[in-house]
């Protein structure tokens, strides 16, 4: 069932896709330049942290090495035929369009996009501006002047010439691209920078060997000029194509923050619950419940890096591992409230929480939680 429903989703998607004649038609005034980079130019990875709007990070690559840590979900990378890196620059103030289908089926929070771009913009090291890039992500985009809706935009400056792989890390506040038809954008501002080239028509991400042009930039003010390509991107080896490099990490299920009542044997009352949950940079809140419990009474939260048992002791069932304790036990009065850091690496860390009730000739452990660090 699995294949057949897949064959059916690739044989939609392949219907989405224009025809090469289509999608050379339209297009008001000469097709963007192609350039390529000078012989030993450079290859680097660029890191920009969206929350903190700077670059984190910029470091050379290894010939092949490409800088992207994790696979990717949507991965429109495959060089166009033998021009490894190849680049449009069309006119300053016009922007380049390209689209796909998303279907990473995970929580659509993106968590790292990157995109590769090549310039040959003078280097700030040597007295120049360095290469400046203006990319944008849009939803609903379906080409042919159909942009969708604007979601994602960033520009940088300063940037290195040469090759480059720029990733946008929005750390622990991901952005929200649903599966479905998306387009992604390099708006010229030097005449020199622009986004790779990339094999096209791909139907398993619905990507069409097609680039919209709007001017001027940016796209959701500009005016649509029309659509080209390079003559047709078909057989083996490919000619030149014309879709842009574009990558997506998504959050998987597996990171987002929640909770899962564990009990043993089921003899601890029901008594422990999460109130909001582990999610990064945000405070985690549970609440061990004392309804009937005649005061004065005092809580323990128990919180570990293992499950345990369930080994039964004179108050319950102990269920979660003392020798592993996260921080030591914190004594309360039924309300806990911990600051979860801002550490996406903290993403998908399972804790188990157990609560004890103490009272003179009453007391008694609860049940646990197994707890998700997440977003």
């Amino acid at each position: 069932m699995k294949v057949h429903c897949l064959s059916l989703a690739v044989a939609l998607l392949a219907t989405l896709v224009p025809s090469p004649a289509v999608q050379a038609q339209g297009l008001l005034g000469p097709r963007p330049d192609v350039l390529r980079p000078a012989t030993g130019a450079r290859v680097s990875h660029v890191v920009y942290d969206v929350q903190e709007q700077r670059i984190r990070s910029v470091r050379q690559l290894a010939p092949g090495e490409l800088g992207i840590e994790d696979p990717p979900c949507f991965d429109n990378s495959i060089p166009t035929a033998g021009d490894l890196y190849a680049w449009a620059a069309p006119n300053v103030g016009e922007e380049l369009v390209a689209w796909g289908t998303k279907l990473c089926r995970e929580t659509g929070l993106v968590r790292r996009i990157t995109f590769a771009y090549g310039s040959h913009a003078q280097e700030t090291s040597q007295g120049g501006p360095g290469a400046e890039l203006s990319v944008a992500l849009y939803r609903g985009t379906r080409g042919f002047g159909v942009l969708g809706t604007q979601i994602f935009r960033a520009t940088v400056s300063g940037l290195p010439s040469g090759v480059a792989f720029l990733t946008f890390d929005f750390g622990t506040r991901p952005l929200l691209v649903p599966d479905g038809r998306i387009g992604w954008s390099a708006h010229e501002l030097d005449g020199t920078t622009g986004l790779l080239l990339v094999r096209a028509p791909r139907t398993i991400l619905g990507t069409a060997d097609a680039l919209d042009v709007y001017a001027p930039g940016p796209a959701p003010t500009g005016v649509y000029l029309g659509t080209f390509n390079y003559g047709g991107c078909s057989g083996d080896p490919f000619g030149l194509c014309a879709s842009l490099f574009l990558q997506i990490d998504e959050v998987a299920n597996s990171e987002m923050a929640g909770s899962e009542v564990v009990n043993g044997t089921g003899i601890n009352p029901l008594r422990l619950s999460e109130i909001q949950p582990a999610q990064l940079d945000r405070f985690w809140s549970t609440r061990i419940d004392l309804t009937g419990v005649t005061p004065p009474a005092v809580t323990l939260l128990f919180v570990s890096e293992a499950p345990f048992g369930p080994v039964l002791r004179g108050v319950g069932e102990v269920l979660v591992d003392p020798s592993r304790l996260f921080v030591p036990a914190l004594p309360g009065q039924g309300f806990y409230s911990l600051e979860v850091p801002e550490d996406a690496s903290l993403a998908g860390l399972n804790l188990w929480v157990q609560g004890a009730v103490v009272h003179p000739g009453a007391s008694f452990l609860t049940n646990a939680l197994r707890v998700t660090v997440g977003f």
